[in-house]
């Protein structure tokens, strides 16, 4: 059962898979990744992208995964970021959008 679920849109869908995280942003991020990945409990790779499957309390998870993503699109915004939240954790979908040609 899904309770919340909210899509962050790659920002710049063609551009070049090149994360443009400095040093010094990495450092700062750390603590908060290394917690909410210390909940990670499956990561596999779907014809979608790459799911992420974390477990734990979904109020708090949804939090963290939600600053996650919102960082993450900032240095990697070629990818989108599906997070479906469940009774038992949340789910993250890294994915990267299909780019459309107009006149195809």
């Amino acid at each position: 059962m899904t309770l919340r679920q909210h899509t962050v849109p790659a920002s710049r869908p063609g551009a070049a898979e090149e994360c443009s995280l400095t040093a010094a942003d990495g450092k700062a991020r750390s603590p908060a990744m290394s917690a909410l990945f210390a909940a990670l409990a499956d990561q596999r790779t779907t014809d979608r992208g790459t799911e992420f499957v974390f477990r734990g309390d979904p109020a708090a998870l949804w939090e963290q995964v939600s600053t996650f993503a919102a960082e993450e699109s900032g240095c990697c915004p070629f990818y989108a970021y599906e997070m479906i939240e469940e009774p038992d954790g949340v789910r993250l979908l890294v994915s990267r959008p299909v780019l459309q040609i107009d006149g195809l």
